[in-house]
């Protein structure tokens, strides 16, 4: 992503949600950066709650909660220290069993839709990034911002840096320097509009200008034809001209998108930028 693009990262909450699934090896480990970050929280008067996962339906009933109290002004900020397969889904460790990303990002949409695209999500799980998989730019973004590895991340850096991003966040209130000093090594970011961004561009890339688009406007032309246009000149003319604008990528383009996968937020993004991000 352009460096040029300057996304709004402002974002609220009330209440961090510490949601955990691990086997008896790994909890050791677990506790002691929870209460590295559970003192930062508490020297703040911020709250910050641990909520162990032992089945399939405790993940699933704990979302149904958030969206509920979402509604009614809860501002969560989620952790999921939990192992992820980047096939299966998010591992509970107590029963075994996988939840698979595809549920889990719809009742991350749910969420985030309740809180008014304002949901951070840090995805310590191994694989985390897999929820981007199950983005639909014509539904709600899952998340507004997102942090997670791609791969399996060593405990010692999650001791070491977890607490250090948590402290710098509560400091400075800015997730962008606290992820760029502690956590960018390790873990990937992806805010909304970024990921809007992304999505736009590739389907500019490959319908909106070019070669791909000149193809685009010959099959468009071709039903034009086939459905009863006379063939003139005159007609061939004025019919590459009106597909030629009607294809051309413009900031409407770009609103109609960001509307129903942004929801209440307003999208910053220009139309420019995008175009200067498919050049560069």
């Amino acid at each position: 992503m352009s460096q040029r693009m300057q996304l709004n990262t402002t974002f609220s909450y009330n209440q961090i949600f510490w949601i955990r699934s691990l086997s008896e090896k790994d909890v050791g480990l677990s506790n002691r950066i929870f209460e590295d970050v559970f003192s930062a929280f508490s020297s703040k008067n911020r709250n910050i709650t641990l909520i162990e996962i032992n089945s399939r339906k405790d993940l699933t009933d704990l979302l149904d909660d958030l969206i509920y109290e979402s509604r009614f002004g809860l501002k969560p900020f989620l952790h999921l220290d939990m192992h992820g397969d980047k096939d299966k889904g998010l591992h509970i460790a107590k029963t075994n069993e996988f939840v698979a990303w595809s549920l889990i990002s719809n009742k991350l949409r749910s969420v985030n839709s309740a809180t008014g695209n304002n949901l951070c999500i840090i995805g310590a799980a191994c694989y985390g990034l897999t929820l981007l998989k199950h983005v639909d730019l014509k539904a709600h973004t899952p998340f507004y911002i997102l942090l997670a590895p791609e791969k399996k991340v060593q405990a010692g850096f999650l001791e070491d840096k977890l607490p250090k991003f948590y402290g710098e966040l509560l400091s400075s209130g800015v997730i962008d320097e606290a992820y760029e000093q502690h956590l960018a090594s390790r873990f990937n970011y992806f805010h909304s509009e970024k990921v809007l961004a992304i999505h736009l561009a590739n389907y500019i890339k490959l319908g909106c200008i070019g070669k791909p688009a000149a193809e685009r406007r010959e099959r468009l032309l071709t039903e034009m034809l086939s459905e009863g246009m006379e063939y003139t000149k005159e007609n061939l003319q004025s019919a590459r001209k009106h597909l030629k604008a009607g294809l051309k990528p413009n900031q409407e383009l770009l609103e109609r998108y960001a509307a129903p996968f942004l929801g209440n937020r307003t999208c910053t993004l220009k139309i420019n930028e995008l175009l200067e991000l498919l050049e560069n």
